[in-house]
């Protein structure tokens, strides 16, 4: 969970600057000599910004995969075990009720009568 907190930080900040980068679009563009490096430089920044939510996006679907996986191997031994218990019970009683009734089981499957 801290890695879905901090990426969630770093989420923020992304979106953040992109807001501070749609504030400096409202106001008057001025031309000044560096005005090519400054949109190269914007440019960079832009291509970051979506890598970095590529990578957001991707961590948190493994996070999510991972706790999926986390909690179906719990549920899957909470299962396994208590059915096997609860079966082994089930098991016992049905061969004392058999033995009682004088029902013999066959490896094939079938069951005859003493």
């Amino acid at each position: 969970m801290k890695i879905i907190q901090l990426i969630k930080v770093k989420f923020r900040k992304l979106r953040d600057n992109k807001f501070v980068e749609i504030e400096q679009r409202r106001m008057p563009d001025f031309f000044y000599e560096g005005h090519n490096q400054v949109l190269e430089e914007r440019n960079s920044l832009k291509d970051q910004l979506s890598e970095a939510n590529r990578k957001i996006a991707d961590l948190e679907n493994k996070a999510r995969a991972f706790e999926v996986q986390g909690t179906q191997q719990f549920l899957n031994y909470q299962v396994s075990h208590g059915r096997k218990e609860k079966d082994d019970g089930k098991d016992e009683e049905i061969e004392r009720l058999e033995g009682e009734l004088g029902i013999k089981n066959l490896p094939c499957g079938s069951t005859i009568r003493r």
